[in-house]
């Protein structure tokens, strides 16, 4: 049987390479876990964009937009901060759930945000086309970091799974 890690073929029945899988218990899922921080630092400047307008006319120019819409935008931002920063911490140990669906989840929440508020705002005038670009862009390369990191995690959790299962680890560790 093979499975592939770090762009290599494993062959679990080879020691050498059984021990590159191994290795996975000792080691934290660092990259799944930068990912999901990369991803929640642009979703969330591309938040602090979209809820702050500038309309050029007159001596306080920046302002939070006014409006009931935004503000349940708002409250999704905060709790996107809240539950990816988990998420980070979770597929960094290999988590089943975050790492196969938690992850993802996340992703598409996001994804279907950069059609909703973005538009919406553009639609009322208080964004400009340039800012509603550099939104829609960040929003896209938080939900891009997402999903590779989710990718990640469950091709990692599902090695060291069953790596463990072999070992007859899986039921102690669960």
């Amino acid at each position: 049987m093979s499975k592939k890690i770090k762009n290599e073929q494993v062959n679990i029945n080879n020691p050498y390479d059984n021990v590159k899988v191994d290795k996975l218990r000792f080691q934290y899922n660092k990259l799944s876990q930068l990912l999901v921080l990369l991803g929640l630092a642009f979703v969330t400047i591309g938040t602090f964009l979209l809820i702050t307008f500038n309309n050029y006319s007159d001596s306080n120019p920046i302002k939070v937009i006014p409006d009931f819409y935004i503000a349940l935008d708002i409250v999704f931002g905060i709790l996107n901060l809240l539950i990816l920063f988990l998420a980070s911490e979770k597929v960094k140990y290999y988590d089943k759930n975050w790492s196969l669906f938690g992850v993802f989840i996340m992703a598409s929440l996001n994804l279907v945000r950069i059609f909703l508020t973005p538009l919406y705002a553009f639609n009322k005038g208080w964004l400009t086309q340039g800012r509603l670009t550099t939104i829609i862009i960040l929003l896209a390369l938080g939900v891009i970091s997402l999903v590779i990191s989710g990718v990640i995690a469950t091709r990692k959790y599902l090695l060291l799974s069953n790596h463990k299962k072999e070992l007859n680890l899986w039921e102690q560790s669960n």
